[in-house]
């Protein structure tokens, strides 16, 4: 029954009025059967990314002020960008066209799901392959028309261009995170970041290794992920995505070892702040600062307090910085383990539905570990408002909002859990009602 059900929308898709790519989209989606199939086709196929070129026009701006090129060089450039750019469009209209074609023959093969997969992947993998290797002629063919001075310092630029074209295709925390942008607005003296020259080739040439062999590992599981997808075994599909997900946490692991090597490599004081700004840039469901920190701040600049009262609020602040630190670092380690599990836990779960058998959502386990730190914060705010008084406490930004009266806890329970999920799970105890709060309406920095 199932699969009539499938055969039927092959057919209703078929008599649609689609045009090319949009054909093997649905065919696509209807064939794996689930109402997220759509989504899921599409990115195992790499259709998103073969509709895309690498290079667009503003990357000629990138190559000539990157490259330093002179007016013919600028002009020959452009020329190539053009050539490339008709090619690009010729190869998606070609493959439009080769979609538009087989709509008769995908109507009489309607009752051979294998063999009308096979017939949608056919051109979008040719496709792929094209396009990386018209991507890879514009490079060579940039590269001809550099001189000596030019094509000495091509290395670092590729590493540079190839940065910014991958990096961000990231899925995990830290994983997207650039360095070369922590440094830039840090807007170090030039005397200290040439003083980090080395680490920074060390980052560089690590990084790029980490992305190309993400990239690798993209392109070669993408190929499983189609016969997967076309044969139903769920198997190859799963072993695809832990591949790829090895990989992905390698280019994570380069940011995090980068963090602590140019850390070490600064002034005390430059590393701690660089540290920090980085760590809030790869974690910063983490390391965002919290609203508690802020008033802190604020609390130590009020105007009143004499310097006992002072210093009583910064030795309050540091005993507070210490503890979030290490519950900060505690999630941490619960974050970097839980990323890739729920990663591999959705794929498992768009698995077990092509399957047709049951599936158990892991929980996260960071979002009572943030729930704790927020009420560590409270906390610390109670003891500042007990410290400085509530006549001082009343000048602080934003006071009357810490000041709320708290909000009654109810048994709220999430939608669609029963007792027996109840039951021996402290993350599921009861707890405030959506929208309220135990403490406070203030969130903590973490939309939680």
């Amino acid at each position: 029954m199932r699969f009539t059900r499938r055969f039927l929308s092959v057919q209703s898709i078929l008599q649609r009025p689609l045009r090319g790519l949009s054909v093997a989209i649905a065919l696509g989606a209807a064939l794996v059967g689930t109402a997220s199939a759509s989504a899921q086709f599409g990115e195992a196929a790499g259709i998103a990314e073969a509709m895309q070129p690498e290079y667009f026009s503003r990357d000629v701006v990138l190559f000539a002020d990157g490259l330093n090129l002179d007016d013919t060089q600028r002009i020959i450039l452009e020329s190539l960008f053009e050539d490339y750019t008709s090619e690009f469009d010729a190869g998606v209209a070609a493959m439009h066209a080769r979609f538009e074609g087989m709509k008769d023959e995908l109507q009489q093969q309607s009752g051979d799901k294998d063999k009308i997969l096979g017939m949608v992947f056919k051109p979008i993998r040719e496709w792929s392959a094209d396009r990386q290797v018209l991507g890879e002629q514009f490079l060579e063919n940039l590269r001809l028309i550099l001189d000596a001075r030019q094509l000495e310092y091509w290395p670092q630029f590729e590493q540079q261009l190839y940065r910014e074209k991958q990096l961000h295709r990231g899925r995990f925390s830290g994983e997207s995170l650039n360095l070369f942008y922590v440094i830039r607005d840090m807007k170090l003296p030039q005397a200290i970041i040439d003083s980090l020259d080395a680490e920074l080739r060390g980052y560089s040439q690590a990084l790029h290794q980490a992305l190309k062999n993400r990239e690798r590992a993209m392109m070669q599981t993408q190929a499983d992920m189609l016969d997967s997808l076309q044969s139903q075994d769920t198997s190859k599909s799963m072993d695809a995505i832990k591949k790829q997900v090895k990989a992905r946490l390698a280019v994570r692991d380069v940011n995090d070892n980068y963090i602590q090597i140019i850390t070490s490599a600064l002034p005390d004081d430059l590393g701690a702040r660089f540290s920090s700004e980085a760590l809030s840039d790869a974690y910063p469901r983490i390391y965002r600062a919290t609203p508690y920190q802020r008033i802190f701040d604020d609390a130590y600049e009020l105007k009143g307090l004499d310097d006992e009262m002072r210093a009583s609020v910064r030795e309050m602040q540091m005993a507070y910085l210490t503890e979030l630190s290490v519950l900060n670092n505690e999630t941490l380690g619960l974050l970097k383990a839980y990323e890739p599990e729920e990663y591999l836990d959705r794929a498992e779960a768009f698995s077990a539905r092509l399957d047709e058998r049951a599936h158990r959502q892991i929980n996260d386990p960071v979002r009572p570990m943030l729930q704790r730190r927020k009420e560590v914060g409270r906390q610390y705010l109670e003891n500042l408002k007990a410290l400085i008084g509530d006549e001082q406490f009343a000048q602080l930004p934003n006071a009357e909002r810490w000041l709320r009266a708290p909000r009654e806890v109810t048994n709220y329970r999430p939608r669609g859990l029963t007792d027996k999920d109840i039951q021996g799970n402290p993350n599921l105890a009861p707890t405030v009602r959506p929208g309220t709060s135990n403490s406070s309406s203030i969130k903590d920095g973490t939309g939680k």
